[in-house]
């Protein structure tokens, strides 16, 4: 048994060690509130494994891409489970984000209870956003290259509703304003978002695990976000 414990004890201070050669890492996001929020996050676990974040911006579908095929070391926050469908990432455990995803609409008595009332509408949504494609499957969905685009189909009466995050909106229509537009309250969807890295980086999955749950105990990951928050709404 003994030889057994000192294997174990063996890898678990090689990867320590790997995680402390490393000094920096290369992380795809999107060019959004919320993405700059999980970058805080992330810059202040990586921090304290003594690792200096570089941070690219991509669009959505091309990031997922770019770090499951390695060209960047990971992805700063997804949403759950995509190394389902994007084999070389693995995802950390502890939620780094949230998103809340929220109906905008020039509409004046609009007020959303189900999808089933969507049906006569037209939606514009953001081409590569996984969560907004499936949310929008059956309905009319009218697919954009970027959040702007969504926003000047609105503001322009091309479509009846987008769908945003909470955060990303309110950051935009308070620096571009939209006659009567309007988010509607209850959210379309609420979930975590996760810290991906690609499989070439397995060995910093448990140091970094323990640096974000530290941070989730004392509370940091929470106070950074309503930080960031606080500057868009």
């Amino acid at each position: 048994m003994k030889p057994l414990i000192w294997i174990l004890g063996c890898w678990g201070l090689l990867g320590l060690l790997s995680a402390q050669a490393q000094t920096q890492i290369v992380l795809a996001g999107m060019d959004d509130p919320l993405s700059h929020t999980s970058v805080k996050v992330m810059e202040e676990a990586y921090g304290q494994i003594g690792i200096e974040v570089i941070y690219v911006p991509y669009p959505p579908f091309r990031g997922l891409k770019v770090a499951n095929q390695g060209i960047v070391d990971g992805e700063v926050s997804r949403v759950p489970n995509l190394q389902k469908q994007y084999t070389n990432l693995r995802m950390i455990s502890v939620p780094v984000n949230l998103l809340e995803m929220v109906l905008f609409t020039r509409l004046p008595d609009f007020e959303f209870e189900s999808l089933d009332q969507l049906k006569p509408y037209t939606i514009g949504i953001q081409r590569g956003i996984k969560i907004e494609e499936r949310f929008t499957q059956g309905l009319q969905s009218v697919p954009v290259s970027n959040a702007s685009q969504k926003f000047f189909m609105l503001e322009r009466g091309r479509v009846d509703f987008i769908i945003e995050s909470r955060l990303l909106g309110q950051a935009r229509l308070r620096e571009f304003p939209i006659e009567n537009a309007r988010i509607l309250d209850k959210a379309l969807i609420k979930t975590d978002l996760f810290h991906y890295l690609h499989k070439r980086n397995e060995h910093l999955i448990a140091p970094l695990t323990q640096a974000l749950q530290r941070m989730q105990a004392l509370g940091r990951i929470t106070e950074i976000r309503q930080q960031m928050f606080a500057k868009y709404q």
